[in-house]
């Protein structure tokens, strides 16, 4: 078993692309090696103010009927498994969640916000979002890990702004020489402190996969190297992962094309599948994992 087979973000309720349903959905993570799946939807598509139309009801009883559709579709797949994970958004209140959703999932992905350009202010804000997670956890008793914690840097270097001549200009190198002051630069908050807070509250983090899609999308050889040695960083802080893929669809004109786990950076950091501790208290069966 491969770290690729564990994949705890795969959207597949309302946010599935139209034309595919949910059985299409657990095929596909079956023959592309994934053995334990994290169902997920944003909450707020169901108990907040996003519109999005789609297979569901927005409300309450549309988030029971997907995770009752998830839940079918387990027993009938008993090669894989399927947990039911809502993400909650980096503003979302968790004073709001409605206590049924409590008895529905499996484990709560957690957003946190990264709201500047200033270091100073997304390191303390991300920390502050990270204690407020930890207690949501442990008032609720339900897991939870944080997500993508690279996606708005990447969104603000690379996708989201004109990329700035320094970031085009930086050169490939070894992933243990990046220092410390570029990759904090470049992901515009403090790392190594994000890492240790979340080491501190025993908090598992995502590597995530389409982050690193939009990161490949940019030609830009260097600026996958710091998203790996940001990851190193954070390993090195004491942090433990999750695998994510963050896959909404899978078919695109060409034919199948989705998206993945980033197992080559797990691999280029040296962690593997016996090294990520907190997927049995995310509640993957141990029995998967060998």
């Amino acid at each position: 078993m491969g770290v690729h087979t564990i994949d705890l973000q795969y959207h597949a309720g309302q946010e599935r692309q139209s034309g595919q349903d949910l059985e299409a959905y657990v095929e596909h993570a079956r023959v592309t090696g994934r053995a334990v799946l994290g169902m997920t939807d944003h909450i707020e598509i169901y108990v907040g103010e996003a519109d999005k139309p789609g297979p569901y009801d927005q409300s309450l009883d549309g988030l029971q009927a997907y995770h009752d559709d998830v839940r079918a579709m387990a027993d009938r797949n008993p090669d894989l498994q399927l947990l039911f994970a809502p993400e909650l958004g980096s503003r979302f209140d968790f004073d709001s969640l409605p206590a049924p959703v409590l008895d529905l999932a499996d484990l709560f992905i957690c957003e946190v916000p990264v709201p500047s350009m200033d270091p100073a202010e997304n390191t303390a804000t991300m920390c502050d979002r990270m204690e407020a997670i930890a207690g949501f956890r442990d008032a609720v008793d339900v897991p939870v890990f944080f997500a993508h914690p690279f996606r708005t840097a990447i969104n603000n270097r690379l996708v989201k702004r004109d990329i700035e001549p320094w970031v085009a200009a930086l050169e490939p190198q070894p992933l243990d020489a990046w220092d410390d002051a570029t990759i904090d630069r470049f992901m515009t908050f403090d790392v190594a402190a994000i890492g240790e807070t979340a080491a501190g509250l025993d908090l598992p983090v995502e590597i995530n996969g389409n982050t690193h899609y939009r990161t490949r999308a940019s030609n830009l050889p260097a600026a996958l190297g710091v998203l790996q040695a940001a990851c190193l960083t954070l390993r090195d802080a004491g942090v433990s992962f999750v695998p994510g893929s963050d896959q909404h669809g899978f078919m695109r004109g060409i034919g199948r094309c989705g998206g993945y786990v980033p197992w080559e950076t797990f691999q280029m950091i040296d962690v593997g599948l016996g090294d990520l501790d907190h997927l049995v208290d995310l509640g993957v069966d141990p029995d998967r994992l060998s």
